[in-house]
Order: structure tokens, then sequence, then C-alpha cells
């Protein structure tokens, strides 16, 4: 649909790469694994309209992944399966708590900031940990009733 809508304003270089990314980005989440020789051509044209239009895009280390899409969708499925975004976000919690270091083991106090956090997610579910099922004792249960 975007190619639609920018090919007015793209010149044919950067049009050219834009379709072929449109191609790459179909089979990405595609499931059939016999189309692989397909995939193959196509993220081959890919790099191939990187390499005329947009040389200093090859530069980067996830346009070199492209090549090895199509092995890692034969290995591990789909590429959502793979995905790291969801790890990678986490990073921006860890720097946030070790701006707030000592700096002599920031290790310890990150790792004593996220134990104050799974206490208080602890409290805040009633003492009961909602993917391991177990809860608290009586004291605490007593704690939290409504009477």
């Amino acid at each position: 649909m975007a190619i639609f809508i920018l090919k007015p304003y793209l010149n044919e270089g950067q049009a050219a790469v834009w379709l072929s990314f449109s191609k790459l980005f179909q089979i990405a989440i595609c499931v059939d694994a016999s189309k692989a020789a397909e995939w193959q051509s196509v993220c081959q044209g890919f790099i191939e309209a990187v390499k005329q239009h947009m040389p200093s895009l090859l530069q980067k280390p996830k346009t070199h992944m492209i090549l090895h899409l199509v092995h890692c969708m034969k290995e591990l499925g789909p590429s959502s399966a793979f995905s790291a975004e969801r790890f990678e976000s986490f990073n921006s919690n860890i720097r946030a708590y070790n701006i707030f270091a000592n700096r002599r083991a920031p290790s310890r106090d990150i790792a004593n900031r996220f134990s104050i956090l799974q206490q208080l997610r602890y409290i805040c579910h009633k003492g009961i940990f909602p993917d391991h099922k177990q809860s608290c004792g009586d004291a605490l249960q007593e704690l939290f009733s409504c009477k």
C-alpha cells in the first residue's frame, strides 16, 4: 500500500528498492517452506537493488542478515518467532537503573532494583504470582482481606 502512496515522491532507484523491500517483507511473514528458492531470489533481488541505488545501506549489519533470512526461516519458522525487539526494549530499563547506580557495583544495584520491583509485584498481586500459582502465608493474606 505504501508503495502506491509514496511512488510520486520517489525516484526510480528508490522505488525499485522500496518495491523489492515490499516483496521481502511479504516473504518474511510467510510460512511456506516449499518456496525457499523463490525466497532466496527475492532476497538477492533486494540486495542487488540496494547495491545499485543505495550502496550506503549495505554497510548496515541488518542488511547483511537478509542474506541469511531464508536459512533461518527454514530452521526456526516464520520470522516473527525469532524477533528480538521485546528483549532489546528491556535494555532501556537496565540503562535507567544504571543511571542511579553508585558506579562501584552497577550489576548489584541493578539486581537489587529488580528484586525490589519483584517484591512490589508480589505485594500488588495480593501475595500470589500469577505465573506460579503460589500464594503467600495466612498473615499476608489477612492483610489483603477486605474485612
